[in-house]
């Protein structure tokens, strides 16, 4: 029998990638030609090893990848002799006894932990076999996330190609483009949806009170399809959401409101809908655990969401997907088609509008050491 609570790190690698994507990404106010991010690599004294990813989002995180980059490296020699069970809360945000006023970084925090976890999740596979067999046939539903700058011609065609993969939720990102075609642009869209398919939509905050009010006006006839617009504007008061609401009846939806925030600072206001919650910009498992319980206890649904990691970080969304197992709702796991390359060696698919967990299984910690740079220093 494997004894796991003396199962301890010997040592922590840092690598760094950077992948293109396939075409500039929107993020925030800035477009995004690349995706940089860290790896790290803890091995245990039998030579297994987890994996992690440590890539903060440009636009989003409040951390930069250098300063995360510079965090990891000050722990990274801390951790070795550690045992992962009996000193598992120093890897899970608690780096105040490893080194003394260091506050951590959200995507630091992450990653660690997804490193740590992994490495126990090896061994675990060897005590109880029977958990990988369990959960191989399932599939993780995703939404299909559609990106539609200035392109209204060609709304129909695209909606009606994410249909035939067999996807059931649609998220499209508005805010970008004038008011009258994002309105022309999701009224067009819903024109080709079949019964039980439903929009998602994206505003970033990019809008005031007013003119998120008359998108709502606009979309009216299509309103019965849009099942939460996600951050649909600028606010200092998070009542003014249950006023949206009130006025419009479309459910609303929290994503970058919930960074820097803890659980049980959140104020629900009526008509919230949904936490779209993302690990590398909130932190560790705890923040996820508290953010999920706060849901259900108000009848929200929990989104786990992607910020377009490429590899560890994102075979860990899919896991935490399995562990919170809410109501078969769909994730923002439509990442990886805009990176031109990611760091697993066998692929990962989406069939039939969802992630087959086997397929997740046989190509998680399978790792393309090609696009991986090892870090010599934390300089």
């Amino acid at each position: 029998m494997i004894d796991l609570l003396n199962v301890r790190i010997k040592d922590v690698c840092i690598y760094r990638y950077s992948i293109p994507f396939k075409e500039p990404v929107q993020i925030g106010k800035r477009s995004l030609k690349t995706r940089e991010g860290l790896v790290v690599g803890m091995t245990d004294e039998e030579g297994l090893t987890g994996y992690g990813e440590i890539a903060p989002l440009y636009g989003f995180s409040k951390e930069t990848l250098a300063q995360a980059k510079k965090q990891v490296f000050q722990l990274a020699g801390k951790l070795a002799g550690m045992s992962l069970i009996k000193e598992f809360s120093l890897l899970s945000g608690d780096f105040s006894q490893l080194v003394p006023d260091l506050i951590p970084y959200p995507s630091v925090v992450f990653g660690l932990e997804t490193a740590a976890v992994n490495l126990l999740q090896q061994y675990m596979k060897k005590v109880f076999p029977e958990f990988t067999a369990a959960v191989e046939e399932r599939k993780i539903p995703v939404n299909a996330l559609l990106h539609f700058p200035g392109q209204l011609e060609t709304v129909e065609d695209s909606v009606k190609e994410i249909l035939a993969k067999g996807f059931k939720t649609i998220k499209i990102k508005v805010g970008r483009d004038s008011l009258a075609e994002d309105i022309q642009r999701i009224n067009r869209a819903a024109g080709v949806l079949p019964p039980g398919v439903l929009i998602r939509l994206d505003a970033n905050q990019q809008w005031d009170f007013q003119t998120a009010v008359a998108f709502a006006k606009g979309i009216n006839g299509s309103k019965a399809l849009i099942e939460y617009l996600e951050e649909p504007f600028r606010f200092k008061n998070i009542r003014r959401l249950g006023q949206f609401y009130q006025e419009t009846g479309i459910p609303t939806a929290l994503d970058e409101t919930l960074t820097g925030m803890k659980p049980g600072d959140l104020q629900i206001p009526e008509g919230l809908a949904a936490l779209v919650l993302k690990p590398t910009l909130l932190g560790g498992f705890s923040q996820i655990g508290g953010f999920t319980d706060l849901a259900r206890q108000h009848g929200l649904k929990p989104i786990i969401s992607s910020c377009f990691e490429a590899g560890p970080g994102f075979a860990e969304l899919c896991k935490i997907v399995l562990t919170i197992d809410f109501d078969n709702s769909a994730s923002g796991l439509d990442t990886l088609k805009y990176l031109k390359n990611n760091l697993f060696s066998r692929p990962i698919t989406i069939e039939d509008g969802g992630i087959p967990v086997g397929n997740l299984l046989d190509a998680t910690g399978l790792y393309n050491f090609s696009l991986l740079k090892r870090c010599p220093s934390g300089d």
